[in-house]
C-alpha cells in the first residue's frame, strides 16, 4: 500500500494547492473524495473546533454514491457529545474503530450505530502545534481493519488538508483585517467634517456601522461622567437586543445594560456573560439575551467622558486582537467628535445665554411704554362697552360710535401684538404672491381710519410693478407703521405719499443689503414732517429706540418694519433732514415668474354650511364666540375644552366630524399631537389650525408643504368663515389625502 501514497499527496496536494482562496470549502471536499477513493471509505470529512466558541462541527464532508450524508446533524457540538472521539482535542490519541460492535457501550457507541457506522478512523489535525480539528473515514456498507497503512494514508491527508485549511484562515484574518481598516476609514470620514445634527446623525450611524461590520447586535455611546448624570446618548440595536436601549437607572448601572468600569479608563471584556455572573447588571443582561460585551473609555479633553459599548448575543464570543484594536481606535474617533459635540453645544448655550441676557434687558425698557399703551387700549374698550351697554335700543348714533371705537382699539391692540411678535420672530409668515399696488391701495383705506383728517394722502402706484412674495399682514404692518410714524411727525397736519416702482439691482441709491436679487419693488413713504437729526436717523432702526413722549409709543415700529423686510429678502433705506420731511423706502425682491394672488383684504364669497365642526379650544370665551358664529352661518358644532376631550368626541364617531378648527396649544396635549391621532383614526381628516402666536410646537416647513393650514390670532368672524369653507370645499388627493391650499393662499385679513 505505500505505493499510494504519492498517488495520495499528489491528488490532494493537487485538490487543495490550485484552489483560489475563496473556494477553500469546495477544495477541501475535493481532496476528501480521493482520501475516501483511495481507502475505500463510505464517508470522509473533517471536524473543526470553533475559536470563537470551543465547540466542534462537521465543517466538510465528502459521501460514496448511495451514502447518506450525516453533516447537517452535526453542528456546535460540546465536547461532552462525542467524549471518546474528541479527546483528540486534549491531546489525546487517534481514535481507530475497526468494528463498531466492538466499541465500549454508551450514549457515543449508539450514535455510531445509529448512523450506520460499522469501522471509523479519526487522526488530529493540528497547526502550530495545537490540535485544531480532526480528519476522519467511515465505512457503513461494510467493516474495514484500519490497517497501518490506512491510518498513515488518512493522517498523511489530514497534514495536508490542515495546511490549506491555515492558508484559509490567513487569507481570512487578511481579509478581515482590510474590513476593520476599512470601517475605520468609513467613521471618520463624516465625523470629522460634519457640525450639529449632522455630527449628531453620523454618530448613531458610525455605532450601526461597527456593529455591522463587527457582526454585533448592540452599540452605544453612554454619558458616565462625574459631573453628569450617566445617560445613554447615542445606540443602536437590532433583535435581539433591542430592548438594551434604556434609560438611566441608579448609580453604576443602566438598566438592561450593567456597565462593569463605568467610571474608570481601563477597557473591559466579557467574552461570557454566563461565566461572568458577578458583573453589575447580570441578570438583566441574561434576561435580554447578552452573550458576550466589550466596554472600552471615551477620553474626551483629558476626562474620561464615557464609554463605548458592543454587545452580541452569541456567548461565547471572544473579541480578537484586531477587533479590540479596531474598537479602541474607533473609541477614539467617536471621543474626538463627542468632544466637538460638546464645544459646539457648549457655545451655543453660551450664545442663548447671552440672547436672553440682551432681551432681559430690552423687556426692562419695554414695559413701562407697553404697560401704558395697553392700559389705554384696555380703557378705551372698557369705556366704549359700556357707553354701547347704556345706549342699545335707545341712541343709534351712540351704539355706532362705540362699537367703532372698541373695533379700533382692538385692532391697535392686535396691531402691536403682532409687531411685538415679528419683531421676535414668533409671528407665523404666511407668504403669497401679492399685487402691491391693490395691496396698498386697500390697506391705503383702512390707514384712513388711524390718520388724522389733517393729514392728506398721495398715492401714486404706477401700471407694470411686478408681485412680491410676502405675508399679507406683513406688508399692512410696513405700511402702518411708516404712516402712523409719518403721521406723528405731522401734529400740525401734513402729507403722506405712497409710491412703488420697480428697480433692479442696479437702480440709484438701490441699499446695501439688497443685492442677491435682480429686481426689486420699491415702496417708498414720505412725509412733510419735521424730519431727523443725523443722530436720531443713526438710531431709527434700533429695537424701543423712539423720540415720542412717554407713553406713546413703544419703538417697535420701525425695527418691525426692518425685520419684515431682512426676513424676506429685502432691505430698507431712509433719507431725512430736520424741517424737510423724511422718506422710507422698503425694497423688496420682485416675483417675475409667477401671478400675483389676492390681496391682503380680497373679498370671496361667505358661505355657511351645515357640516360638523369640531372645535378644541380651552379658552371658554373664545371657543363660546367662535361656536356662536359657527352656529349662527348653519354648521353643527362639537365643543371640546383640551385636546382629550377633543379626541374623545372625534374617536365616537370619526366619519361624522366635517372638519376639525384645531388650537395649536392645549392643555395636555399640543394641536399637533392631537392632529396625529386623528389622523391615524382617519387620515384624510380636514384640519383648521389656529394660533395666538406660537408655531413652535409645528416641526420646521409644517405650513409649506400646501398640506397644512394655519388661521393665524386674533381673527375676525368673515376671516374663520372663508378659511373653514375653503378646508370643507378643498378636492381630495389622488392619495386619498386632502389637497389643501398653500399656505398664505388664504391670507390674514
Amino acid at each position: 500500500m505505500p505505493n499510494r501514497w504519492p498517488t495520495l499527496i499528489l491528488s490532494v496536494g493537487e485538490a487543495l494547492g490550485s484552489f483560489a482562496e475563496r473556494e477553500v470549502d469546495q477544495s477541501i471536499d475535493r481532496a476528501l473524495g480521493c482520501v475516501g477513493d483511495m481507502v475505500e471509505a463510505d464517508r470522509c470529512y473533517v471536524f473543526l473546533r470553533s475559536e470563537a466558541t470551543g465547540r466542534v462541527s462537521n465543517t466538510h464532508e465528502w459521501c460514496a454514491p448511495g451514502v447518506a450524508p450525516a453533516q447537517a446533524e452535526l453542528q456546535d457540538l460540546t465536547i461532552d457529545r462525542f467524549p471518546v472521539a474528541f479527546r483528540i482535542f486534549g491531546g489525546g490519541p487517534p481514535l481507530i474503530v475497526p468494528n463498531v460492535a466492538e466499541f465500549p457501550e454508551g450514549p457515543e457507541r449508539e450514535e455510531f450505530e445509529r448512523e450506520g457506522i460499522r469501522s471509523l478512523c479519526c487522526m488530529p489535525m493540528r497547526l502550530h502545534g495545537a490540535v485544531v480539528g480532526f480528519i476522519g473515514c467511515d465505512w457503513v456498507r461494510q467493516t474495514n481493519d484500519v490497517s497501518d497503512d490506512v491510518q498513515e494514508l488518512v493522517r498523511v491527508a489530514g497534514m495536508l488538508v490542515a495546511t490549506g485549511i491555515s492558508r484559509a484562515r490567513a487569507w481570512r484574518r487578511l481579509e478581515r483585517k482590510g474590513e476593520l481598516e476599512a470601517l475605520l476609514l468609513a467613521i471618520s470620514s463624516p465625523l470629522v467634517r460634519l457640525r450639529g445634527e449632522a455630527l449628531a446623525r453620523s454618530l448613531d450611524e458610525a455605532l450601526e456601522r461597527i456593529a455591522l461590520v463587527m457582526q454585533l447586535d448592540a452599540a452605544y455611546v453612554l454619558r458616565t461622567g462625574d459631573d453628569e448624570p450617566m445617560a445613554l446618548v447615542h445606540a443602536w440595536s437590532q433583535a435581539p437586543l433591542e430592548l438594551a436601549v434604556s434609560a438611566a437607572s441608579g448609580e453604576g448601572e443602566v438598566e438592561g445594560i450593567g456597565l462593569v468600569a463605568h467610571r474608570g479608563a481601563e477597557p473591559v471584556v466579557v467574552p461570557s456573560v454566563r461565566a461572568a455572573p458577578a458583573i453589575p447588571g447580570h441578570r438583566h443582561l441574561l434576561e435580554r439575551g447578552v452573550g458576550a460585551f466589550l466596554e472600552l473609555p471615551l477620553e474626551v479633553a483629558g476626562r474620561t467622558w464615557g464609554r463605548l459599548r458592543v454587545e452580541t448575543a452569541r456567548d461565547p464570543r471572544p473579541f480578537d486582537d484586531d477587533e479590540q484594536r479596531v474598537l479602541t481606535l474607533a473609541a477614539q474617533i467617536l471621543a474626538a467628535a463627542l468632544g466637538r459635540q460638546e464645544a459646539e453645544t457648549h457655545e451655543l448655550e453660551l450664545t442663548h445665554q447671552l440672547h436672553q441676557r440682551q432681551k432681559m434687558d430690552v423687556v426692562g425698557q419695554l414695559a413701562g411704554g407697553l404697560a401704558h399703551d395697553f392700559n389705554n387700549l384696555l380703557l378705551a374698550i372698557t369705556l366704549s362697552a359700556e357707553v354701547l351697554e347704556r345706549s342699545l335700543g335707545a341712541d343709534a348714533d351712540a351704539t355706532s360710535l362705540a362699537l367703532g371705537e372698541i373695533q379700533s382699539a382692538a385692532e391697535r391692540a392686535a396691531n402691536l401684538t403682532r409687531q411685538l411678535l415679528t419683531f421676535t420672530r414668533q409671528q407665523p409668515r404666511r407668504d403669497a404672491v401679492l399685487d402691491v399696488n391693490r395691496s396698498v391701495s386697500e390697506t391705503a383705506r383702512l390707514l384712513r381710519r388711524v390718520v388724522p383728517e389733517s393729514i392728506g394722502m398721495e398715492l401714486d402706484l404706477p401700471e407694470g410693478v411686478p408681485p412680491v412674495v410676502l405675508d399679507p399682514t406683513a406688508l399692512e404692518q410696513i405700511l402702518m407703521n411708516l404712516c402712523i410714524n409719518a403721521a406723528d411727525a405731522m401734529p400740525e397736519g401734513g402729507t403722506i405719499g405712497i409710491r412703488t416702482r420697480h428697480a433692479t439691482s442696479a437702480s440709484a441709491g438701490r441699499p446695501a443689503e439688497a443685492n442677491s436679487h435682480s429686481d426689486y419693488v420699491v415702496l417708498t413713504v414720505r412725509d412733510s414732517g419735521h424730519g431727523m437729526s443725523p443722530a436720531v436717523r443713526a438710531r431709527a432702526f434700533e429695537p424701543f429706540f423712539t423720540t415720542k413722549p412717554d407713553g406713546k409709543g413703544t419703538g417697535l415700529g420701525l425695527s418691525t418694519v426692518v425685520t419684515i423686510a431682512r426676513r424676506h429678502g429685502g432691505a430698507v433705506r431712509c433719507e431725512s433732514e430736520v424741517g424737510s420731511g423724511t422718506t422710507f423706502e422698503v425694497w423688496l425682491p420682485a416675483e417675475t415668474s409667477a401671478a400675483a394672488g389676492p390681496s391682503a383684504t380680497a373679498t370671496r364669497d361667505l358661505r355657511g354650511g351645515s357640516e360638523t365642526i369640531l372645535i378644541a379650544e380651552d379658552e371658554s370665551s373664545v371657543r363660546a364666540i367662535v361656536a356662536f358664529v359657527l352656529r349662527r352661518a348653519g354648521y353643527r358644532v362639537l365643543e371640546a375644552a383640551d385636546g382629550e376631550g377633543a379626541i374623545a368626541l372625534f374617536a365616537a364617531d370619526p366619519a361624522a366630524v366635517d372638519a376639525v378648527l384645531l388650537d395649536a396649544v392645549l392643555p395636555g396635549r399640543s394641536g399637533l399631537q392631537v392632529y396625529r391621532e386623528l389622523s391615524a383614526r382617519r387620515p384624510d381628516v380636514r384640519v383648521l389650525f389656529s394660533s395666538g402666536y406660537s408655531t413652535t410646537v409645528f416641526p420646521e416647513g409644517f405650513f409649506e408643504d400646501g398640506r397644512h393650514v394655519l388661521l393665524a390670532k386674533p381673527y375676525s368672524p368673515d376671516r374663520l368663515l372663508r378659511e373653514l369653507r375653503a378646508v370643507l370645499d378643498r378636492a381630495p388627493r389622488a392619495d386619498g389625502r386632502d389637497a389643501i391650499a398653500p399656505a398664505g393662499a388664504h391670507p390674514q385679513e
